[in-house]
């Protein structure tokens, strides 16, 4: 993640664990499903740290 604010970017999401590349394409889907949900028109950091957790939560379950 610091590699890519070096780079640049602006945010970056990420966790502070290892995650298998099997589940990764849904956790990564359930973000972006929650953090775009409701037709909102930017993405903010705290809406961000939701999504992040509610994607790990669903995950878990």
């Amino acid at each position: 993640a610091g590699g890519m604010l070096a780079a640049g970017y602006r945010g970056v999401v990420a966790t502070m664990w290892s995650i298998r590349d099997q589940q990764a394409p849904q956790v990564a889907e359930d973000f972006y499903e929650y953090l775009l949900a409701e037709g909102g028109t930017g993405i903010n950091g705290s809406r961000a740290s939701y999504a992040l957790h509610h994607a790990i939560q669903k995950w878990r379950t």
